[in-house]
């Protein structure tokens, strides 16, 4: 094994040969798989951040934005980037999810392209490997939420910087580093710390070679600039968004950043984000193997003391800067650090290349091959069974979709029947909410919420027409029984699951 740790910094352009595209096939076929397989029922049920990103699209097709340019966290770029798929699959849960798997696959590619420039083929070989089937990541991969979109970003920009450093004489590879920076202001507020990472790229070089790379800073840092300024003066605008209810709302006190330190890197460790719809709640981030391999990493790149190492590390620390900020009580959040995640997999392949360095050393190069290879088939097999083994069985009714389920009994009633909503975000888990049911029925004019704590006989005789009442099967409306409501005694019930 030849893992070349030492190489010079950026050392090679990032263009993806022949070489390379035969080492990423294999790579991508498994990616593939374990993200498009099942796709349509896993996960299967639209909740309200794929309601919020489905109204944001929509506004853009009418061509509004709504003040300051966000809405409940969520930017104007990922709702941009998925109207070609919606267009071309329709506005379901599906064309979210296959928006999401494609822009994970191109963030692999991405991730490939920076291992390959920073420490070769083998550590980006394994990196990517290891990012295809992480759980961390696949969750999100096939979630169809705009998380997905933000490790591909921080690798494009990352993956622009790093080659722009090696060819200074370049100006779209700096300009494209500026932009992707920039554009992470549109997204999340866990990529607004891209401009740092990027420009600490560029800055690592500029003391070392001023007059060579000053001409790169300047064109990113335009590009960056002009890029940010719509955003920027769209925030300035709408003052409030900065003062309280989107920005300042989110900052933590002093004495909240060391607990929230603690609780960031006990989400690798020992107990990561309790939300079920990303995570088994509690489980950690990535899985004991890669989390051992990982550390390995992480020494291995600080005794080489070089600014590889410097890269890789600060940005994995930096990009959990936003999360943490935000506060103790909004963490571990596997969603706010995930544009982490690449660089904790350049770590494990660092770590899994020094392994077989070291075992090539001791025996030989075709049993550090075979350990390698077992190693990486491990972390698959972990991933992947954690996956639809244990989060997908851990969705709330056992993955059951259940406001797919009311759109489906709707949609094949009559147009003249009205559906009544009884109450909606059912306990234990929230589900199913109101717009995730209309915003996928032919018909959502035809459904009409009800305050299960005001339903009574009264109110369903003064119904008009035809109608079917929809209610949480944990929740017995009150005020049915006795005098005046004999007429509901032979009501017909719907069970959606069958039984």
């Amino acid at each position: 094994m030849d893992c070349r740790i030492r190489r010079p910094f950026g050392s090679e352009i990032p263009v993806i040969g022949t070489i390379d595209a035969a080492v990423l096939a294999p790579v991508l076929a498994v990616a593939i798989a374990v993200r498009v397989a099942l796709l349509d029922s896993m996960p299967g049920e639209w909740y309200g951040d794929i309601s919020t990103v489905y109204e944001f699209t929509t506004a853009l097709r009418r061509g509004d934005l709504p003040p300051g340019w966000f809405v409940l966290g969520i930017g104007p770029l990922y709702p941009a980037l998925v109207r070609p798929v919606l267009w071309l699959l329709g506005d379901t849960y599906f064309a979210f999810k296959a928006a999401s798997v494609m822009v994970s696959l191109a963030g692999i590619v991405l991730l490939y392209s920076l291992g390959r420039q920073l420490f070769g083929r083998p550590v980006a070989a394994m990196s990517a490997g290891v990012a295809a089937v992480s759980s961390w990541w696949l969750v999100f991969s096939r979630l169809g939420d705009q998380q997905a979109l933000n490790p591909t970003l921080t690798l494009a920009a990352t993956v622009a910087a790093v080659a722009a450093v090696r060819a200074p004489r370049s100006i779209a590879l700096p300009a494209t580093a500026g932009v992707a920076a920039s554009l992470g202001l549109y997204l999340y507020g866990n990529t607004f710390v891209l401009p740092v990472v990027i420009g600490a790229v560029f800055g690592s070089e500029l003391f070392r070679r001023r007059g060579v790379v000053g001409r790169s800073c300047a064109v990113a840092a335009t590009a960056a600039v002009l890029t940010a300024a719509p955003i920027v003066v769209a925030s300035i605008d709408n003052g409030e968004m900065i003062g309280g209810r989107h920005y300042g709302s989110r900052f933590a006190s002093v004495w909240d950043v060391v607990p929230g330190l603690w609780e960031a890197a006990g989400a690798y460790v020992w107990a990561g984000d309790p939300t079920f719809r990303v995570n088994v709640p509690g489980d950690p981030h990535v899985d004991t193997l890669s989390l051992v391999l990982m550390i390995v990493g992480i020494g291995v790149l600080v005794a080489d003391r070089r600014r590889r190492g410097l890269l890789v590390v600060g940005a994995f620390a930096l990009l959990h800067v936003p999360a943490i900020l935000a506060g103790p009580d909004d963490l571990p959040s596997a969603g706010r650090t995930l544009a982490a995640a690449p660089f904790a997999y350049l770590m494990i392949g660092v770590g899994l290349c020094w392994l077989g360095d070291r075992v090539a050393e001791r025996w030989t190069r075709a049993w550090a091959a075979r350990l390698l290879l077992v190693t990486m088939v491990m972390i698959s097999f972990v991933n992947v069974r954690w996956y639809f083994g244990r989060y997908v069985p851990g969705l709330p009714y056992a993955n059951t979709p259940i406001a797919g389920s009311i759109v489906d009994f709707a949609d094949s009633l009559a147009p003249d029947v009205t559906i009544y909503l009884v109450g909606a975000d059912w306990e234990p888990s929230g589900m199913p909410a109101e717009k995730s049911i209309r915003h996928q029925m032919e018909r959502p004019e035809l459904l009409v919420r009800l305050d299960p704590a005001t339903l009574d006989c009264t109110t369903l005789t003064e119904l008009e027409g035809l109608a079917v009442l929809v209610w949480s099967p944990f929740v017995v409306p009150p005020s049915l029984g006795g005098d005046g409501c004999e007429i509901f005694d032979d009501l017909r019930v719907y069970v959606a699951n069958g039984d």
